[in-house]
């Protein structure tokens, strides 16, 4: 079965230059809503980007 986690991504698209199998939970958004998940979601990616780590979000 073909899945979105397995399938190659087109040039254009940005992947992560860190390694997310080294990743560990350490945030956790307690609230109803998604805007600020995701925002924290994007903010901690860009962070990692930079300059890496093991932070990531549950």
């Amino acid at each position: 079965m073909k899945t979105i986690a397995n399938s190659p991504l087109p040039d254009a698209v940005q992947q992560p230059r860190y390694d997310r199998s080294t990743l560990q939970s350490r945030m956790v958004h307690i609230g109803f809503g998604a805007f600020h998940r995701a925002h924290q979601a994007l903010l901690t990616d860009r962070v990692l980007n930079r300059q890496g780590g093991r932070l990531g979000d549950l």
